[in-house]
């Protein structure tokens, strides 16, 4: 019997398991959505109702606020298993090759003929062997065949793992008003300065001329301002409304004309190739002036007609100042990263943050109300800087930090960021964000909901534990480009 065989079959085999490797997963699993009454917050819902000559009808109801919340358990789960070591191939293979050998030694045992012309063996079972000796030799073979098959299998099976909870959090799906009755002789004022007061059946009548239409939405509150809403008028009230003679004192048509005007300057700005006489559109009081040389009845339709025909130049040069400045946030992004690559540690001892920062500069020029921080009521876009906001320690997954931010009247609103990376903000020498609010969500059973900001643009320059100097920067175009913040920008 030849042992060649053996000795090459050993010498493929893997190397000896030494190592052990250790893995950390946070997952985010969704336990289904839940249907809750916010008790504490009673609102106003507004419901339009026909108009009636002049006047407009609204019935005006209590309501408290139901929420559709989707709760989310935080597990981390932490594996400990076994490796291959680098190396340790030729440390298995001579495990194997003794083994080889031990075996050979037991089962045919060595032999050979001394000075004397006597014959010596060792090992083997037949013969001149010496038992005890074959005996020992299979034992060390088998002892060592078996402990290469138990690491062979060992190295594909997980020696422990362990799962515990992080936490729990609710997003808010949707909301909606659950009327709970109508307000009876209720005082209210409007958006705009109006007042009214509600009927025995909740009822409130307010004169159409006054309604700035044009806004989005109007705000309605209690005059003891215990109560406020929301109430954004119809289509079709819209439409009725344009048909009444046109009083530009009011706040209907002074909308209606600021709204032209603002498309016609948009228009004019991009270049739009219309034969409307765009000069005499471009403000408010040139518009009025050339309306006022129509009849009362024809002047809110023909600015119906202007702003109709305005729009698509409008929305073109809208979309050509996002291209404008999408390119210009490119180029600002791109000098940012060289700048921190080529400074590297010098900026914590220069103080040269602002060269890291360029974006927020085009931030900074969109128009008043966009700049709305945390502690307002209606945010669009929020813009911070260092020093804005502490950030409040615990353990949060990554990309999520948890901010106490200065509101408007001096006092503190905690607001969870959600970035698609770490902007390691706790280490943060100086940061910078352009934000809009994203849903609210709740963190823990039962406590408060929690405004989040989605960053536009987030950039980060700070140091680690072991002194390391980082810079982070996040740019989200898709965001950037449906939200239209872009083209805002400079209005």
């Amino acid at each position: 019997m030849r042992c060649l065989p053996p000795l090459l079959a050993a010498l493929s085999l893997s190397g000896c398991l030494t190592t052990r490797t250790v893995g950390r997963a946070v997952e985010r699993g969704s336990r289904g959505i839940e249907t809750v009454v916010d008790e504490a917050e009673e609102r106003l819902v507004v419901q339009e109702l026909p108009v009636r000559g002049e006047q407009v009808e609204v019935a005006v109801c209590a309501a408290r606020r139901e929420l559709d919340v989707e709760r989310f358990e935080l597990t981390e789960t932490t594996t400990e298993g076994h490796a291959w070591k680098k190396g340790g191939k030729l440390g298995r293979n001579a495990l194997w090759l003794l083994s080889a050998a031990a075996g050979w030694v037991g089962a045919f045992g060595i032999s050979w003929e001394n000075g004397e012309g006597r014959t010596v063996q060792i090992g083997g079972l037949g013969g001149a062997a010496t038992p005890w000796q074959g005996a020992s030799a299979l034992g060390l073979a088998l002892g060592g065949l078996g402990y290469g098959v138990q690491q062979t299998v060992a190295a594909h099976r997980t020696v422990r793992g362990e799962t515990h909870a992080l936490g729990t959090e609710e997003v808010l799906v949707r909301s909606r008003d659950v009327a709970a009755g109508p307000l009876v002789d209720m005082a209210l004022t409007l958006t705009g300065g109006l007042a009214t007061t509600t009927d025995s059946d909740g009822h409130a009548s307010i004169p159409a001329i006054q309604l700035p239409i044009f806004a989005d939405d109007l705000d309605v509150r209690s005059a003891d301002g215990a109560r406020a809403g929301v109430w954004q008028p119809g289509q079709e009230l819209r439409a009725s409304l344009l048909a009444l003679p046109a009083d530009w004192g009011s706040p209907l048509h002074r909308s209606l004309a600021r709204q032209v005007a603002g498309s016609a300057r948009l228009a004019q700005e991009g270049g739009a190739p219309t034969a409307l006489p765009l000069a005499q559109l471009s403000t408010p009081e040139g518009l009025q002036a050339a309306l006022s040389d129509l009849p009362p009845e024809q002047q809110a339709a023909q600015a119906a007609a202007w702003l109709e025909e305005l729009a698509p130049y409008a929305a073109a040069a809208r979309a050509q100042r996002t291209r404008i400045h999408l390119e210009w946030l490119h180029n600002s992004a791109l000098m940012s990263r060289q700048a921190a690559a080529s400074m590297g540690a010098g900026p914590l001892a220069a103080m040269a943050e602002p060269a890291l920062f360029q974006p927020m500069d085009l931030f900074r020029q969109l128009p008043e109300p966009g700049l709305v921080g945390p502690g307002s009521q209606d945010p669009q876009v929020v813009l911070l800087e260092t020093g804005a906001c502490a950030v409040e320690p615990g353990s949060q997954p990554a990309g999520r930090t948890l901010l106490a931010c200065h509101g408007g009247a001096g006092g503190e609103r905690r607001v969870l960021l959600q970035s698609s990376e770490d902007l390691h903000l706790g280490e943060a020498r100086a940061w910078a964000l352009a934000a809009l609010p994203g849903p609210p969500v709740r963190q823990g059973d039962g406590g408060a909901w929690l405004p989040t900001l989605v960053p536009l643009y987030a950039a980060s320059l700070f140091q680690d534990a072991e002194g390391k100097v980082g810079f982070i920067q996040v740019l989200d175009e898709e965001r950037l480009v449906v939200s239209g913040v872009l083209g805002e920008i400079g209005e």
